[in-house]
């Protein structure tokens, strides 16, 4: 459905109110307050950079 996008600012601006939404609560219990904050929004090679850098990071493990 989006695989024609390869960057953030391509999508429609109301996909990235709901991202930006799930990535702000989906770790929240219904009676916690939001505490969240994205403090960064990534383009896709910034994205691919830190996955790989987690990647990298496990395998040390």
């Amino acid at each position: 459905m989006y695989g024609q996008y390869t960057e953030l600012g391509q999508l429609p601006e109301a996909v990235v109110k709901r991202l930006r939404h799930y990535f702000l609560t989906y770790k929240n219990l219904p009676e916690e307050p939001a505490v969240m904050e994205l403090a960064n929004i990534y383009g896709q090679a910034e994205a691919w950079e830190v996955i790989q850098t987690s990647i990298n990071d496990y395998k040390l493990m």
